[in-house]
């Protein structure tokens, strides 16, 4: 019975991939986000992942990714975005199959079927768990990393057993230097593309001055001593090509920049994710599906932002304020005191602060003397057990509410933390449901939002 991982944030959608594949016998395992994907490859064998593209956490194509790094299994793509960008960046990243939603459920059982039987039936996962490959009289045994041929060892550099091994694992397929090149991991960090474009300037230049040789009868030693002095020249002609091979090999040297990565660079109009990476240009698929291409020598010598840390990270940045209007500010009374302590948020925490101040006000003679709550400080507090208690927040990273400097428009109480969710539209959601409470809460304090009043408004009023 093969095992199927199903990864999809909409729970209705697993259920209903999960009753179509019991249905053919099918042993189906569960996740919701790219990241309990992940775990569960850790801990279960998996014949097949089907996994959406937008999800919490982890989204699917930097989870395919990670997969791919070490794991060979059928990777079906299931998402609701179906552009031809989508799917060959789907594709592209190691994906074997791409399904738009809304899908048939019986189609997607079909193709279910035809990667297993591809997978399982052809050789591929059979001679996987064997980890021995064999084609007429050639032999791979890829534990010891052995090759044979009729009985002989044959002694291959790495790169020479890897290629190899993956030919042999796909027969009858045809592989360009790019696709090769590309089924390794490596590859994300520093494409070849640039390295191969610079290499047809230089044969196409090779080829020119030869052929121009041959036809003036002169050798082409005499070319080349008379091209030097158009050195000038040629330096305008080929400057993009030098610069963007420079820059490729800072950004690939640094790991400035790799395919998958999100970046942003305003001046370009480049707001999305790298598809691919050139001699001359950096593609880039926006958030509004459009392409933008930019100059690869400008992501060096101009300055972009990269998401990639967020991204890997375990949380994305929330950093706001709300001003707060300083006359709202005073002092805590006995009934609100009382009012608050029913809190399971504020109870002990006031009760603690009472005792503390009741020993330091003992010896004081009047209130200028004594310390006391104050409706903010209880404020600050309140929100940051709330937070703590939000599920939608990652308490393993800072978090924290703060005070910053009060200015003409109020006094800025700034919400510091991260989201465990950092999928764009579910970061949005979580910010704004933050605030919502903000907003609604702070009447409770006896606070109030700072809001600027126009002295044309105030004459009015008079």
């Amino acid at each position: 019975m093969a095992n199927i991982l199903v990864c999809d944030d909409d729970k209705d959608i697993v259920e209903a991939i999960e009753i179509y594949l019991t249905q053919e016998g099918y042993h189906i395992l569960k996740a919701y986000d790219g990241q309990e994907a992940l775990d569960i490859l850790h801990t279960e064998k998996v014949d097949l992942l089907i996994i959406d593209v937008m999800m919490p956490r982890l989204d699917g194509i930097r989870a395919t990714v990670k997969i791919r790094e070490s794991n060979p299994l059928p990777i079906i793509i299931l998402s609701a975005k179906s552009e031809d960008t989508d799917k060959i960046l789907g594709l592209n990243i190691g994906a074997d199959d791409y399904v738009e939603k809304p899908f048939n459920p019986l189609e997607l059982v079909a193709r279910v079927k035809s990667q297993l039987r591809r997978y399982t039936q052809l050789g591929n996962a059979a001679e996987s768990s064997a980890s021995v490959y064999t084609v007429g009289g050639l032999s791979i045994n890829d534990d010891l990393k052995e090759v044979t041929v009729d009985g002989e060892v044959v002694k291959l550099t790495p790169i020479e057993y890897n290629i190899l091994l993956l030919l042999v694992k796909n027969q009858g397929k045809v592989f360009s230097i790019n696709q090769i090149y590309e089924s390794y991991p490596i590859s994300k960090n520093r494409p070849i593309t640039f390295f191969i474009q610079l290499i047809k300037v230089f044969l196409y230049t090779v080829a020119v001055i030869t052929v121009v040789s041959v036809l003036v009868n002169k050798s082409p030693e005499h070319l080349i001593v008379g091209l030097s002095a158009f050195a000038a020249v040629l330096l305008l002609i080929f400057k993009d090509s030098i610069l963007g091979f420079v820059a490729g090999i800072q950004l690939t040297a640094n790991r400035m920049i790799r395919i998958g990565d999100w970046i942003q660079m305003d001046k370009n109009n480049a707001n999305g994710t790298v598809l691919e990476i050139n001699l001359y240009t950096v593609k880039v698929q926006n958030w509004d599906m459009t392409i933008s291409t930019i100059p690869t020598y400008q992501l060096v010598s101009e300055s972009f932002t990269n998401w990639r840390g967020m991204q890997e990270s375990d949380g994305r940045r929330i950093m706001r304020s709300i001003n707060v209007d300083i006359h709202s500010v005073h002092f805590l009374s006995h009934e609100e005191i009382e009012k608050f302590t029913n809190s399971a948020f504020l109870k002990d925490y006031i009760d603690q602060m009472l005792n503390k101040l009741g020993n330091i006000n003992k010896d004081k003679m009047t209130i200028l003397d004594e310390r006391k709550l104050t409706n903010i400080g209880i404020f600050r507090y309140y929100m940051d057990a709330w937070l703590e208690a939000n599920p939608d927040i990652n308490i393993n990273m800072t978090h924290m509410v703060r005070q910053l400097q009060p200015g003409p428009t109020g006094m800025p109480i700034q919400i510091y933390c991260f989201s465990a969710n950092k999928e764009w539209v579910s970061y949005e959601k979580i910010q704004a449901d933050i605030f919502d409470h903000i907003m609604a809460v702070l009447p409770e304090f006896g606070l109030s939002v700072f809001e600027y009043s126009f002295p044309a408004a105030q004459e009015s009023e008079n």
